[in-house]
């Protein structure tokens, strides 16, 4: 017998599937942007008393692009949970690890002021690009060339 479960319940797990799978993928693509030892932190901050602004765009970049990329696809695939959940798990990922750069000491405070700016980035970018495959995602089972349908 199969006990029926909540749709919150249901929709709550497929979110934490979601935020594991982009944790995931952000990982790797730091590993593999950053592969000597201490990654983006060690490009970063190495040998410095200020902090490398080149080096922390660069680790921004490939944070936002591990992000969104993945999350688009989920998001336009039909992933069980909604496009605005994706969106905030995606966010909170990305912020999560930049607020590690933002408050790593030593640093110069023109650097840190830079790395504080961009904070902002993340929610904006995931968002807007979740919300476009949403969209998309939305015309596409509209006018029936949805595959899964």
């Amino acid at each position: 017998m199969r006990l029926p479960m909540p749709r919150w319940l249901k929709e709550a797990l497929w979110t934490v599937l979601a935020a594991l799978i982009l944790a995931q993928v952000m990982i790797m693509a730091s590993v593999v942007v950053f592969p000597m030892g201490g990654g983006e932190y060690h490009a970063i901050f190495a040998y410095t008393e200020t902090g490398r602004l080149g080096a922390a765009l660069k680790a921004y970049g490939t944070y936002l692009l591990s992000l969104a990329v993945p999350a688009g696809l989920l998001v336009w695939s039909g992933y069980p949970a909604r496009w605005w959940l994706v969106a905030s798990v995606a966010a909170a990922v990305g912020l999560l690890a930049w607020w590690g750069i933002c408050t790593w000491e030593p640093q110069g405070i023109g650097f840190h002021t830079a790395v504080i700016a961009l904070l902002p980035g993340f929610p904006a970018v995931l968002f807007g690009v979740c919300w476009a495959a949403a969209r998309r995602s939305a015309r596409r089972r509209v006018r029936g060339t949805d595959p899964a349908a």
